[in-house]
Order: structure tokens, then sequence, then C-alpha cells
């Protein structure tokens, strides 16, 4: 028996949004906390 699984495309409107590149590290910083998932350093 087989099934049929259909995905769905969810979009999260309250995830975080990509805001640029660590200064020291080079990891992704995400808005709205604006902190390195890299290192930790919160941009100002």
């Amino acid at each position: 028996m087989l099934t049929k699984i259909e995905s769905t495309l969810y979009i999260d409107p309250g995830a975080q949004r990509h805001a640029g590149f660590c200064d020291r590290c080079g990891g992704e910083i995400y808005a709205p906390s604006f902190v390195c998932l890299r290192c930790e350093r919160k941009k100002l």
C-alpha cells in the first residue's frame, strides 16, 4: 500500500531574518536579536 505525502511550504512570519555577517568571525547574524550564531557577539 502506497501513501502519497504532499509537502506544504510554511513560512513563519515571526522567524528571524538574515541581517548580515559578523565583522569579527564571519558568522551569520539574524534580526531582531543581531547576535552572531558562531561567536555569540552582539552587533550594534
